[in-house]
């Protein structure tokens, strides 16, 4: 009867062994499965959230970037053409005011030098009467046509100097403007994007530590839940066993409970500092690109409208002295025939009544001289200006043009250079946040197998070693 009590309290132990491990065997693994299950759910949320933040953040921050590059360009492009506006009216009156004055000039002398002359042939006609006054009408063509080119070469060469000299003005003034301009939209651009990786940084920093401090409570909640329902599952199946169980499994719980805790804080913070050196390399990388090609495109672009004003202020240089040439050149012709006709008629006037008739003819010809110098200074005058202001417009438009042309493609190239930036940031974010999910879940994965191995081998080992003291007692207490 002892043995066969034995053999079925033995049976009856073994049987009771192998339904607790199948049990616990199963109920670790259903613990296993909705683990993963619930951490799968919760790394795919933090994922999407994070890609979610991210797009906003980087649309919000390209809006940003557009309106300000825009705001900018317009405030270029009006500080432009009023300074050019303004360039070109101070040039087109300092025009005026020394075309004018060098005219007066002109016909001042010009009346002195042939009031001077005629008293002089006045007096000399009067002495020597018809042969006198041949002679003098021949010096006075002489005279005359070489001190009408004398005053045209004088007035070419100063007006070639003149313009000359303004046209430098206007390229040394462009080309600082250009660079001024160049300069300050190369800094407020670098400090805009210092500001916006800064921003990003912090925002990237905050949103990393509030979801690791969010993971960190919610596996410790779980982790905290999973234990309890182990020690109810325990406690209601092995009432048999429940002091030497409790206080087992609850120091074997607490202490990996606060290694799970300290395994979690360490990766979560690594990989925190692992985010945030591979975001601030990136935005530095990104910066610097942004400012060599932003610093190339400037100098590019300032290099092209040296060019293009140099040309343009050559061209309108060359067109004004032919112009010019030309409009003195048929004035001087013009002159000439009109002093030989006027000479030859005095001269048949001045045989026929000799000093009195050369006396009126004198006053005569100094009026006529006078009035015809002065009309043809203020024709010349009036040509100068008209061709000036056009001059002027037509420097005003073409500069408008390639301004606002240069600044279209600036915005364009800056704003196709701001897009794809966002898109690697965010693919290279998305990467990052993926690969550190995967990393996450397979290191709560393998930490949560391992403490169901462990687990499963204490209470294995737990229920041979009481099974075992059950069959001693058994046996001790059938003897």
């Amino acid at each position: 009867m002892v043995s066969e009590l034995e053999q079925s309290q033995t049976q009856r132990s073994r049987f009771m062994v192998s339904e607790l491990e199948q049990s616990q065997t199963q109920r670790s693994r259903f613990m296993v499965s909705e683990l993963e299950q619930s951490q799968t759910q919760r790394s795919r949320f933090m994922v999407s959230e994070l890609e979610q933040s991210q797009t906003q953040r980087s649309r919000f921050m390209v809006s940003e970037l557009e309106q300000c590059q825009t705001q900018r360009s317009r405030f270029m492009v009006s500080e432009l053409e009023q300074s050019q506006t303004q360039r070109s009216r101070f040039m087109v009156s300092e025009l005026e005011q020394s075309q004018t004055q060098r005219s007066r000039f002109m016909v001042s002398e010009l009346e002195q030098s042939q009031t001077q002359r005629s008293r002089f042939m006045v007096s000399e006609l009067e002495q020597s009467q018809t042969q006198r006054s041949r002679f003098m009408v021949s010096e006075l063509e002489q005279c005359q046509t070489q001190r009408s080119r004398f005053m045209v070469s004088e007035l070419e060469q100063s007006q070639t100097q003149r313009g000359r000299f303004m046209v430098s003005e206007l390229e040394q003034s462009q080309t600082q403007r250009s660079r001024f301009m160049v300069s300050e939209l190369e800094q407020c651009q670098t400090q805009r994007s210092r500001f916006m990786v800064s921003e990003l940084e912090q925002s990237q920093t905050q949103r990393s530590r509030f979801m690791v401090s969010e993971l960190e409570q919610s596996q410790t909640q779980r982790s905290r839940f999973m234990v309890s329902e182990l020690e109810q599952c325990q406690t209601q199946r092995s009432r048999f066993m429940v002091s030497e169980l409790e206080q087992s499994q609850t120091q074997r719980s607490r202490f990996m409970v606060s290694e799970l805790e300290q395994s979690q804080t360490q990766r979560s913070r690594f990989m925190v500092s692992e985010l945030e050196q591979s975001q601030t390399q990136r935005s530095r990388f990104m910066v610097s690109e942004l400012e060599q090609c932003q610093t190339q495109r400037s100098r590019f672009m300032v290099s092209e409208l040296e060019q293009s004003q140099t040309q343009r202020s050559r061209f309108m240089v060359s067109e004004l002295e032919q112009s010019q040439t030309q409009r003195s050149r048929f004035m001087v012709s013009e002159l000439e025939q009109s002093q030989t006709q006027r000479s030859r008629f005095m001269v048949s006037e001045l045989e026929q009544s000799q000093t009195q008739k050369s006396r009126f003819m004198v006053s005569e010809l100094e009026q006529s001289q006078t009035q015809r110098s002065r009309f043809m200074v203020s024709e010349l005058e009036q040509s100068q200006t008209q061709r000036s202001r056009f001059m002027v417009s037509e420097l005003e438009q073409s500069q408008t043009q390639r301004s606002r042309f240069m600044v279209s493609e600036l915005e364009q190239s800056q704003t196709q250079r701001s897009r794809f930036m966002v898109s690697e940031l965010e693919q290279s974010q998305t990467q990052r946040s993926r690969f550190m999910v995967s990393e996450l879940e397979q290191s709560q994965t393998q930490r949560s197998r391992f403490m169901v191995s462990e687990l499963e081998q204490s209470q294995t080992q737990r229920s041979r070693f009481m099974v075992s003291e059950l069959e001693q007692s058994q046996t001790h207490s059938g003897s």
